[in-house]
């Protein structure tokens, strides 16, 4: 927003700018000396959009050089994704040979997208129709289903997809961590919304008892969540543990798991 409100500023002063320089050109014969004042202002009127447009330039350029070295080091399709926008994103997908390609890091364009939330479903089914295997794990030893469960309930569409297109729902990753689980560790940053996905991975019956490179399975885990929420609202005098929200979706996971 600060960036529209100054470049609208200059654009203002540019155009002080071009009527300073008309006023001079009309003076030159008459008023030589109001005539060079008028155009000196002139001058140091259109310095902001000469200032913008040389940003703007240099940005561009610069995106462009960083869009080159990535597609030498990660490949079109993952230059899109990162630098492009649905559109040219979808374009790039249908067009791709080969979507069970990794990047640099080890994540395929399904796992990104899933990273991405529900406005790149279209891009997911896509993805998954033209045979982007959604069980390929990354470096981490996560799947996409891992990244759409710790997104939040607005990717449950996403999460429904993948399960019935043979996503494993009890894959654990390399630190032991299921969907489930992730989803569970998560719930202090997506809140209530975990809720729904807890519900959703227990009804197609994923193993509540799996446990991490901790030793905790998913109520472990939310048990330690509840006791490090109490012992931060303790730490506040007016706060009550109790009645704070992630407690209050603390107790709810609990329940459930407990029931499951």
């Amino acid at each position: 927003m600060g960036a529209i409100f100054a470049f609208g500023f200059a654009l203002i002063i540019g155009f002080v700018g071009l009527i300073l320089l008309v006023v001079g050109i009309k003076l030159w014969k008459k008023v030589k000396i109001a005539s060079i004042i008028s155009l000196v202002f002139s001058g140091i009127c259109f310095l902001p959009i000469l200032f913008f447009v040389f940003i703007i330039s240099f940005s561009i350029i610069e995106q462009h050089k960083m869009k080159n070295d990535y597609i030498k080091e990660n490949g079109k399709l993952f230059a899109e994704i990162v630098y492009g926008d649905k559109k040219t994103i979808y374009k790039e997908v249908v067009e791709s040979s080969d979507l069970n390609v990794v990047n640099k890091n080890g994540e395929t364009p399904l796992y990104i997208m899933a990273t991405r939330g529900i406005d790149y479903f279209p891009i997911i089914k896509k993805m998954v129709e033209k045979g982007a295997d959604p069980n390929f794990a990354d470096e981490s030893g996560r799947i996409p289903l891992h990244a759409a469960a710790s997104n939040g309930s607005s990717d449950i569409e996403i999460i429904k997809y993948l399960t019935d297109k043979g996503s494993d729902i009890n894959k654990q990753d390399k630190y032991g961590y299921t969907p489930l689980m992730l989803c569970v560790e998560k719930s202090k940053y997506t809140g209530k919304d975990a809720v729904q996905i807890v519900n959703f991975l227990i009804s197609k019956g994923c193993n509540t008892k799996l446990k991490n490179d901790k030793n905790e399975d998913s109520i472990d885990i939310i048990m330690r969540l509840m006791k490090e929420e109490e012992d931060w609202c303790k730490a506040y005098p007016d706060l009550d543990y109790q009645e704070s929200k992630n407690y209050i979706v603390y107790k709810k996971l609990l329940e459930i798991l407990k029931e499951a």
